[in-house]
């Protein structure tokens, strides 16, 4: 089969090259209205002081000397604590993955973000939130797809 066969949009084509079922939705943001307890799974049943508490003064969970204190634990994730960052980051000889030209290029020109963006609203349709929003959203697909290599 061809990946310019005029049924490549037909789900069970697309399931049949890629072995998996389609689920839509699956890797769209979280509601940024949701407060953290709403975000949090079963199995991550913390109290927002939980989550809260300790993070002012800990930035021991950075390990490039990069990151940012984020207004939860959860959110607080160094780039050397995830696997495909970790080997995309040795691939191109960096020791932070925002150190890297790749990182700039993929993730921060304005001008791949806008037509990165463009393929996203003609599958997906528009994000409705500000410029900035929209750009950090589609800077995180951008960011994904580089490392893992898929969305």
């Amino acid at each position: 089969m061809s990946i310019f066969s005029e049924d490549i949009d037909d789900h069970e084509d697309t399931e049949e090259m890629t072995g998996t079922s389609l689920e839509p939705y699956q890797f769209e943001p979280i509601d940024a209205n949701a407060s953290d307890t709403d975000r949090l799974t079963e199995d991550e049943s913390s109290s927002d002081e939980e989550l809260l508490g300790k993070l002012p003064n800990d930035m021991s969970w950075c390990h490039c000397g990069n990151c940012k204190m984020m207004p939860t634990r959860r959110e607080c994730i160094c780039c050397c604590s995830v696997g495909e960052v970790v080997e995309k980051m040795e691939e191109i000889g960096a020791s932070c993955i925002t150190e890297s030209e790749g990182f700039d290029a993929v993730c921060l020109n304005q001008w791949v973000l806008l037509t990165a963006y463009y393929q996203y609203r003609q599958q997906y349709g528009k994000y409705k939130e500000s410029i900035h929003e929209q750009y950090r959203f589609t800077s995180y697909r951008q960011l994904t797809r580089w490392c893992w290599g898929w969305l």
